[in-house]
């Protein structure tokens, strides 16, 4: 509950599963329901989704996730990505524990420069919030709002002393295809006790404002798992790399054979993960 509200189960299957791409059940993103946005907010949202929706029905040439990242977060994506996959984590730079790889969501290493504009009207922040947490349902996609400047307001006659934003989205490959195949998992019930009962800290208590909070728990920024980290000795920064084996398999593939472990760590029906990982194991907060 501490950072997520995935159970161990829900982590396999919506966190691991690369080999058969998936919608979220839940926005990855957390965002006040559209019960709870005002009236204007609510109005806003519901004229930003469709037209999101539309540019994903529309695209023929969306870029895969792959090429949506800067270059060498594209080099590490490919040398740990099978084919046919996708992946929704990648590492960050975190130098608590050496020899230890983690993760963060894939969000967070697109390049801004492959945003494009989809609303020109201005969303309230809420209207935003909600409106970013539908689009991340689909992988590899993201809203931003971006400022306008001063002589962008000029030019649309904005006279107004404060900030004018509008909304840019980033759309994917994986995302049109899970579109059109309108693939969605459900959720579980363990997830389910666990939004309730954080909406319901947060309706009594307020929203708290991070870890050691008088509360007692900390804010959910993500409905996904934030950060994920393990010994990682076959990830590779990019595909010069020598591959020794399952880049989510703690062990190379020659101390599987030595262990004689292979036909529990060497891919396929047996092992559950194989090569359709997106990031690791739990950070502990499962």
């Amino acid at each position: 509950m501490k950072t997520t509200i995935w159970g161990s189960d829900d982590i396999i299957t919506f966190g691991t599963k690369l080999s058969v791409p998936f919608i979220f059940p839940l926005p990855f993103f957390s965002a006040p329901d559209r019960a709870r946005l005002s009236k204007s907010a609510a109005k806003a949202l519901d004229e930003a989704i469709p037209i999101f929706e539309h540019h994903l029905a529309q695209s023929r040439d969306a870029p895969k996730i792959s090429d949506l990242l800067n270059e060498k977060k594209k080099k590490e994506y490919l040398a740990n990505t099978s084919s046919g996959c996708y992946r929704l984590h990648l590492t960050t730079e975190l130098r608590r524990v050496p020899g230890k790889r983690y993760f963060s969501p894939i969000h967070e290493h697109i390049d801004q420069t492959k945003f494009e504009l989809l609303n020109d009207w201005q969303m309230s922040d809420a209207a935003f919030k909600a409106f970013r947490a539908h689009v991340s349902r689909y992988p590899g996609c993201d809203a931003k709002n971006v400022v306008l400047t001063d002589e962008e307001k000029k030019q649309r006659g904005d006279s107004s002393k404060s900030k004018s934003t509008v909304t840019h989205v980033v759309i994917s490959a994986e995302a049109v295809h899970a579109f059109h195949e309108s693939r969605e998992k459900q959720v579980s019930e363990e997830a389910t006790t666990c939004i309730r009962f954080y909406n319901e800290r947060c309706e009594k208590f307020g929203t708290p404002q991070g870890f050691g909070h008088a509360n007692g728990f900390s804010r959910l920024k993500m409905t996904m798992i934030t950060l994920w980290s393990a010994k990682f000795p076959n990830w590779r920064s990019n595909e010069d790399e020598k591959k020794t084996g399952d880049p989510e398999c703690p062990y190379t593939d020659e101390e599987l054979e030595e262990q004689g472990m292979g036909m529990f760590f060497g891919g396929g029906e047996e092992y559950p993960g194989g090569d359709d990982h997106s990031g690791g194991e739990s950070s502990g907060d499962d």
